[in-house]
């Protein structure tokens, strides 16, 4: 799809959808406001907050657009921040994450050196609520051969299997994508990104990647979306047929088959190990068809010896993962 890119016109929205993160709000929009290279404008979307969310986002004056909505949902509130924007590009932040001081401008010094991307993301710090604790999203000898010497992944389908995937807080998008591949999907309580990250990648397979870190994602914040509707296994297996058929509407059936054997083997793993069983086998009912038989003989013993499975199979993976370390050296 080719959109009406005027190479001059690089303005930037930064959304930040908020729910009662009175404690960490004024940390993300510092971030923002603290860039090297500012953005034109800064949109709060309030989903119903209870505590003092908006006191503290109203301390900011003009300095920031603050919008109040009822309860409704993180896709909810994006959506609401993205129909706000005036920018030609919209720039995503959680609440409970910051941007790097440099993120915007080296995101949009990329976006000038390539002027056919839509949208782009890029690297971050993982860190944990006591801050304690910093690790990188990828690191940057991954990236190199993920890369390939380039500053973008030719197709994100693909990408995905090799293991690179996407962080929302460091998103770029440009407006017009949404037009056409639609909103943040409402009802979704999980995965929201991931679901919008597909359906713009069927249309626009090619996303841009800063390699260097801009921004800090907290992993494990008490009451985080992820951790709350980790066992929506209905919902997981409902983004996957929702998939198989949107990909296979836009010629891309093909490349997100795999790709949804690959979730589906991810999303079984962890499910597994909380011994869940009756979710798991609802995923094997559904999608038999894309998954390896490998992880159904697995999925059949941890079920059959629930006490001594979890211990073999660690011991098995430690394995496979010394010896492949050992023949890379």
């Amino acid at each position: 799809m080719n959109l009406n890119i005027n190479e001059k016109s690089y303005s930037v929205s930064a959304v930040i959808p908020a729910y009662n993160a009175e404690k960490y709000i004024g940390r993300a929009i510092d971030s923002v406001l603290a860039q090297s290279h500012s953005p034109d404008e800064v949109i709060v979307v309030d989903d119903g907050s209870t505590d003092g969310t908006g006191e503290v986002v109203k301390g900011y004056g003009s300095s920031v657009r603050y919008i109040r909505q009822e309860n409704a949902g993180a896709s909810v509130a994006r959506n609401a921040g993205i129909e706000a924007a005036r920018g030609e590009w919209i720039a995503f932040l959680d609440a409970d994450d910051y941007w790097l001081k440099d993120k915007l401008k080296l995101q949009i010094e990329h976006l000038r050196r390539n002027k056919d991307l839509v949208w782009s993301c890029g690297n971050f710090v993982i860190r944990t609520p006591d801050g304690k604790t910093d690790k990188p999203g990828f690191k940057l000898a991954d990236l190199e051969k993920l890369l390939d010497g380039k500053e973008y992944f030719e197709d994100c389908l693909r990408a995905y299997l090799v293991g690179f995937y996407a962080r929302t807080s460091t998103a770029i998008i440009k407006r017009q994508v949404f037009d056409e591949a639609g909103m943040f999907l409402v009802g979704q309580l999980w995965a929201q990104d991931v679901d919008m990250f597909l359906r713009i990648a069927y249309r626009w397979p090619k996303v841009g990647f800063v390699a260097e870190p801009i921004g800090v994602y907290y992993w494990g914040m008490p009451g985080c979306i992820t951790d709350k509707n980790r066992y929506l296994v209905r919902q997981r297996c409902d983004l996957i047929s929702r998939h198989l058929e949107l990909s296979d509407g836009e010629g891309r059936l093909g490349e997100f088959q795999p790709l949804a054997g690959e979730m589906l083997r991810q999303w079984m793993r962890g499910i597994m190990r909380d011994n869940r069983f009756a979710d798991v086998s609802e995923m094997v009912n559904r999608f038999d068809a894309l998954l390896p038989k490998s992880l159904k003989t697995e999925m059949r013993l941890r079920m059959a010896l629930p006490r001594t499975a979890p211990f073999c199979f660690r011991v098995y993976f430690g394995l496979k993962k010394l010896l492949r370390g050992l023949r890379k050296a």
